[in-house]
């Protein structure tokens, strides 16, 4: 039954492939930027274990505004520590003052007015009785599943309180 059910879906495949054909997606094009009904958030889902990461992710994020300079674009570096046995401990807070500095320097760097234009969300552990230790709750999905919720209003998140608050009306992330 199995290498029948495989080839029935091999020869289903070629036959939708043969009579639907592909479309492209609708593109924008902003020649002058995002403009503020499509305010953006690029978010960048990392883990800090150390300055190096917290050196490259703010790199990363500079980078990706060298990029993209003009218009409603916001961009945020959404992280975790690693697991631990702990919830959390001195050298992890000082990773993420460190982190915090970083990114406050960026937005000193490229200042926005009215608002930032960059952010640093960053997760507590919780405790995971599974895997036996305190971790970010389901890594990337998590990360962005409470973004969303969080732009969505709910502030029953485990993001630690952000440096300022996000623009209320971020449309795309």
């Amino acid at each position: 039954a199995f290498p029948a059910s495989e080839a029935a879906m091999g020869l289903f495949n070629t036959i939708v492939s043969t009579f639907v054909r592909p479309t492209r997606l609708i593109g924008y094009e902003y020649k002058n930027g995002v403009p503020a009904h499509a305010r953006t958030l690029v978010a960048v889902p990392t883990m800090f274990g150390s300055r190096d990461d917290v050196d490259e992710a703010v790199r990363d994020l500079e980078v990706h505004y060298l990029a993209n300079m003009t218009g409603e674009l916001h961009f945020a570096i959404l992280s975790d520590w690693p697991d631990s046995d702990d919830e959390q401990g001195p050298a992890d807070l000082a990773l993420l003052d460190y982190a915090t500095k970083q990114v406050a320097s960026l937005n000193a760097r490229y200042p926005k007015e009215g608002h930032d234009r960059f952010f640093l969300l960053h997760r507590k552990r919780l405790y995971n009785p599974s895997e036996g230790c305190w971790m970010g709750w389901e890594r990337k999905r998590g990360k962005l599943h409470e973004l969303n919720a969080m732009l969505r209003g709910d502030q029953d998140t485990t993001f630690f309180p952000a440096a300022s608050p996000l623009p209320t009306d971020i449309v795309h992330v």
